[in-house]
Order: structure tokens, then C-alpha cells, then sequence
């Protein structure tokens, strides 16, 4: 099973986007997002919030949201990473790049209780960090980057993914929105929260680390 996850990076609002080769894939709960959202609402209405908000306080969550979007089209990501205006995308070399599409290799991820949820385990690997700049300061700080996760002694890394089309059919209980259900449908739209406590933050941590699973593969976009 493959996930991509296409994103620009050249633009500020995609917070740390650019920094992948020291932080991995970050979510967007950085910039100043609210951890306590998705166990206060439930994990069922906040998969449609992210996918469809239709309130200020929902457009908050999916804009600062633990959830990172993925799709099982890689044509879907490709599509995002060339931006609205649909730029043409030319693969190029490090620290070329004006975009990038993240590829997950999910070869072991397994089933939960849950319809159409998926819980996947793996370790860091931060001997993949690279500096984020050809410049000697930035390494000097990817010589300094760490697992806060597992603190010096590896551990086992959790990803929760959820499927969402599937997800919101297939709930007994509740019919989804119907605005949600579209969206995810159009997008092939996968949900990935990475599950690691930090004691630090009180939470989990919002990134998905250097691992083997997954790569990045670099664009410049050209009109």
C-alpha cells in the first residue's frame, strides 16, 4: 500500500514543509494548533472537520490540524503539489525544489476494530537527516537533530491512517456529511496522525520522523 502527499514549498503558510530532511513530515498542530482537539470532538466528527469545515472553529482545526492529508493518488498529489495554478512539475535536484511529494510505503499496516482504520508501527532512522540548506550553519544543525520520541533509546513509532471514504460509509451509526464524504471521495483522501507521546508536550508528537518508509521526491515548478 502507497500514500502520497503532495506540497509546495515556497510558500509561508505551509509551516515547516521545508525542513523535511531534519524534521520529517510535519503536521500543521505547530502552528499553534489545539492537541486536545480530535479526542474532544471524537475521532468521527473530526475527520470531517478536517476534511470539510464548515464553521470558523472547524477552518481553525484544518488549518492547524494533528491530521496529515494523504491520497492513494499519486496523480491526486502531484496535482497539489503543482499548486493552484496547476504549474508544470520538473523533478530537479536538492535544495532546487519548489515542491515535493512525500511517499509512504505502507507494506505492513494492519487492520484495527475500526472499519477502514489502519494502524502501521516502524522506527526513525535519523541518519537520513541532511541539512535543509547547502549552508555550513544549517550542518551544524541537522548534526543536532534527535529523536525526542525515543530519547536515546529506540522505540516503536505509531501511525493511525484512516481511509477516509471508507470510513465515513461505513459507520453504522451515523451518516457522514455529505459535503465530507465528496471532498474525501474526490481527493482519495487518507487522514495519517502520528500517535507518540511526548511527556514534554503533554501530547503527541506532530510529526511523522526520518524513517525508511518513506521518501521525498523534489520539483521545481515551471510555468
Amino acid at each position: 500500500m502507497k500514500l502520497w502527499r503532495g506540497d509546495t514549498t515556497n510558500t509561508t503558510n505551509k509551516g515547516y514543509v521545508h525542513e523535511f530532511r531534519t524534521e520529517g513530515i510535519v503536521t500543521k498542530q505547530l502552528l499553534n494548533g489545539d492537541p486536545d482537539y480530535i479526542q474532544r470532538r471524537r475521532l468521527w466528527e473530526a475527520v470531517q472537520d478536517h476534511v470539510a469545515p464548515c464553521s470558523e472553529a472547524q477552518d481553525y482545526f484544518s488549518a492547524t490540524s494533528s491530521f496529515l492529508s494523504f491520497t492513494s493518488s499519486e496523480e491526486a498529489a502531484l496535482r497539489f503539489a503543482a499548486g493552484p495554478q496547476r504549474n508544470k512539475l520538473v523533478p530537479c535536484a536538492d535544495y532546487e525544489e519548489t515542491a515535493v511529494v512525500f511517499e509512504l510505503n505502507l507494506r505492513q499496516m494492519k487492520e484495527t476494530a475500526r472499519p477502514h482504520v489502519y494502524i502501521f508501527h516502524y522506527t526513525c532512522n535519523y541518519r537520513l537527516v541532511k541539512p535543509n540548506s547547502p549552508h555550513p550553519s544549517s550542518a551544524r544543525v541537522a548534526s543536532l537533530v534527535s529523536c525526542e520520541f525515543c530519547n536515546s533509546a529506540p522505540k516503536e513509532h505509531t501511525l493511525l491512517l484512516i481511509d477516509v471514504p471508507g470510513y465515513l460509509r461505513a459507520n453504522p451509526n451515523s451518516a457522514a456529511r455529505a459535503d465530507a464524504l465528496a471532498c474525501s471521495e474526490r481527493d482519495s483522501e487518507w487522514l495519517v496522525l502520528p500517535v507518540d507521546y511526548v511527556a514534554r508536550l503533554n501530547g503527541f508528537q506532530s510529526r511523522i520522523p526520518p524513517a525508511d518508509f518513506w521518501r521525498a521526491r523534489l520539483f521545481r515548478t515551471a510555468t
